[in-house]
């Protein structure tokens, strides 16, 4: 029974150790291949979620680039300012703000499950240890799905050669209709 029992352990911690491993080699290749960078010439942007995402048109304005996105919790726009402005020369970072995203209830959208399962795995290769160990703590459940998620997402950029994340991080979004009282 001893000796089940300590291979039963060795095998679990091999295959532990073996997905871990994996994990951060992804993100190891992730990190360092990723591109951020911009159009040459835009020296002013903007971050947010979808206030600022449907009002400044970065098409009519010289040098700007929206990099807004529905939904975007403040804790993933820090992540992304974090990954944009190292690789980029900007003269003007402009961070939307608005009351509602610190009510209480906005909590979801940094540590809610479906929030953090789309967010995640954008920025995982690039957040400290600091914020992955935050968003565990809020969210012990659900954090070992949104890994999985995670690694699943960024494997397939690897294998599909796909480093252009800046490109995905938000745009200016059109909002067409009419509301008559």
């Amino acid at each position: 029974m001893n000796t089940f029992l300590k291979r039963t352990i060795s095998v679990l911690l091999f295959f532990f150790i073996g997905i871990l491993t994996s994990i951060l080699i992804i993100h190891f290749i992730i990190k360092h291949k990723a591109d951020f960078s911009m159009p040459k010439g835009e020296k002013y942007v903007v971050f947010g979620h979808s206030h600022p995402e449907c009002a400044f048109n970065d098409n009519l304005i010289v040098n700007f680039r929206n990099l807004c996105f529905s939904g975007e919790a403040y804790f993933y726009t820090y992540q992304k300012v974090k990954e944009i402005l190292p690789e980029n020369d900007i003269n003007t970072v402009f961070i939307e703000y608005t009351n509602n995203s610190i009510v209480k209830e906005m909590d979801d959208w940094i540590w809610g499950y479906e929030r953090m399962n789309y967010f995640f795995p954008w920025h995982s290769p690039f957040m400290d240890k600091e914020d992955m160990l935050f968003l565990y703590e809020k969210n012990q459940e659900d954090f070992p799905k949104v890994i999985s998620t995670s690694t699943r997402n960024n494997l397939t950029r690897i294998v599909s050669l796909d480093f252009s994340i800046g490109q995905r991080y938000g745009s200016y979004t059109k909002l067409e209709g009419s509301k008559v009282a």
